[in-house]
């Protein structure tokens, strides 16, 4: 799965202002219609529900940021977790 780029999104913009459906917007970028459909909806402005392309760059950007990541085991979080376990041993 790749991810719309800046780039595409101006293009988007360009072409849906021209009055191209999703599908045709699609074939352009050689995506899929719901992949512009999702675009679209998901990252138009909130006050006037008009495609920005800047816009819908960041709203994506901050998205990606605040999604859970894969969490790893630090080596403080190890030192923690031993502790705990030789804790219960000794106890």
């Amino acid at each position: 799965m790749s991810h719309l780029t800046l780039a595409e999104r101006y293009e988007i913009s360009v072409l849906k202002k021209q009055g191209f459906s999703n599908s045709r917007v699609a074939t352009e970028l050689s995506r899929d219609k719901s992949t512009i459909g999702r675009e679209l909806k998901r990252n138009a402005d909130s006050r006037n529900q008009k495609y920005r392309p800047d816009l819908a760059q960041k709203k994506s950007d901050r998205r990606h940021q605040e999604k859970n990541k894969h969490v790893v085991f630090t080596d403080q979080i190890k030192d923690n977790e031993t502790g705990k376990s030789l804790l219960k041993k000794w106890n």
